[in-house]
């Protein structure tokens, strides 16, 4: 991958692997990357994961290498959110062949629902926890991206994603958008 300097808008420590810095490049077009050294006796550093958040980027690592210890942040605005992979509510074409996942970002009482392709984001509810609920307040999609898809069976993950969440939490759900906005 050839990046020019011109293209990066960011780059910061984010954990260690092996001993060795794992740093995160977030360039402009808001595209991340996690790079660092696979091996304690690698002198190349190499790229350890891509995503279209840097939370996701973070959960690959951590998923590929028992190893990663994320850094934790000292401003709270700047620390990651915690994710949860519930790809399980995919059919296995969906997560082999079509390369999606569903995963969960929880930010203190902020929630993001996310549907993902080869780990960069096609569709999102954002919602928040109000008391024992959690209120659904919009939808983000990249209809370039989901044309190809069956909707309706995503929508079926998706909608049994929250059901799972809501209920491992003890929330009522609460929509505040049309579902077809």
């Amino acid at each position: 991958m050839d990046i020019k300097e011109d293209e990066v808008k960011e780059i910061k420590k984010i954990g260690t692997l092996n001993g060795s810095e794992v740093k995160l490049v977030t360039l402009k077009g808001g595209f991340h990357i996690g790079m660092g050294k696979k091996g304690k006796n690698n002198q190349k550093t190499e790229i350890l994961a891509v995503g279209s958040h840097p939370a996701l980027v973070c959960h690959q690592i951590s998923k590929k290498h028992n190893n990663f210890e994320q850094i934790m942040e000292k401003n709270e605005s700047e620390s990651i959110p915690n994710v949860m992979d519930y790809s399980h509510n995919l059919s296995s074409a969906e997560k082999n062949i079509r390369g999606l996942d569903i995963f969960v970002m929880q930010k203190n009482d902020k929630i993001e629902f996310q549907i993902t392709k080869h780990n960069f984001e096609i569709f999102k509810i954002e919602a928040f926890e109000n008391g024992n609920e959690i209120v659904l307040e919009k939808t983000h999609k990249d209809l370039g991206k989901i044309s190809n898809l069956n909707i309706d069976q995503l929508s079926k993950s998706l909608n049994k994603t929250i059901k799972e969440y809501a209920k491992q939490k003890n929330l009522k759900i609460k929509t505040n958008f049309n579902k077809y906005e």
